[in-house]
């Protein structure tokens, strides 16, 4: 007989011996088993030390009989992820993403579903296993998630996790002699960080000639008052709108084109907000 752990957290001494007690009794009237009605206020629950057992007695005396109760842990799922990258280019596709598991007991069945609607039998152990799908994504924040569905060993029940990928877009920026006409080609010459947001620090070192450039995704909305340095406004002004940029897996998305007012502004740090 096998009492979860999870059932008896969480109570009082009391409340844990009348569980037992009710488990005992359910157990006996289903077995047809007669235990004797010793009242829970006399009866005794002796835990062995390190044994994982409770013991009760069914009789009492010389040669008393005893019932042994086996406390289980709760089965978990204590780490489950893409060991690939978690954030890819859109467009990108993603083939057979790799995954990474681990659980507090040996799974005795793992299922690794999708939100495209596959549904994989992972071979045990379940812990370093693959999708032996593709997935491909063109629009901006698009994302699949991925869930491990696991059983424990009898009687510690089952768990799940989840991880996801995210299909983002880059953010341009850098420095540059202006070139008066802001195309695809100027914007992707430009240092590419991929994000799922333009928030963040950005470092520039432009030379005499050269301007310093911001381009990000139209659909951000972002005015010259986004931009500082060291806490104070960065003079700076939107030069294009709405650009249409290809990236390096051919989706097209609209972007706007921010410069510095000044040029030579040599190394600094331009924090978007």
């Amino acid at each position: 007989m096998t009492i979860s752990h999870a059932l008896l957290a969480n109570t009082t001494s009391e409340e844990t011996h009348g569980i037992i007690w009710q488990t005992v009794a359910n157990a006996a009237a289903r077995a047809l088993i007669n235990v004797p009605a010793l009242a829970v206020s006399q009866a005794k629950v002796v835990r062995q030390a390190d044994s994982g057992q409770l013991w009760i007695p069914l009789t009492t005396g010389v040669g008393a009989t005893w019932l042994a109760l086996t406390t289980l842990t709760a089965f978990d799922i204590t780490s489950f992820g893409l060991t690939g990258s978690t954030l890819v280019l859109a467009g990108a596709s993603v083939v057979n993403p790799a995954f990474a598991a681990s659980y507090n007991a040996a799974a005795t069945a793992v299922t690794l579903t999708d939100t495209e609607g596959h549904s994989d039998v992972i071979a045990l152990p379940g812990t370093a296993f693959v999708s032996p799908h593709t997935f491909t994504k063109t629009a901006y924040g698009a994302v699949v998630s991925f869930t491990d569905s696991a059983n424990g060993p009898p009687g510690t029940g089952s768990d799940t996790a989840v991880a996801s990928i995210t299909w983002g877009q880059n953010v341009f920026y850098g420095a540059a002699v202006d070139p008066g006409v802001y195309n695809s080609a100027f914007v992707t010459s430009l240092t590419a960080t991929l994000k799922l947001a333009p928030a963040g620090t950005y470092a520039y070192n432009a030379g005499a000639t050269q301007s310093c450039f911001f381009c990000t995704r139209t659909a951000f909305g972002l005015t010259t008052a986004n931009f500082t340095v060291n806490g104070f406004p960065f003079a700076c002004s939107k030069v294009a709108a709405a650009v249409a940029v290809t990236n390096a897996n051919g989706v097209v998305e609209n972007y706007d084109v921010f410069r510095s007012d000044n040029i030579g502004l040599g190394a600094f740090s331009l924090v978007e907000a």
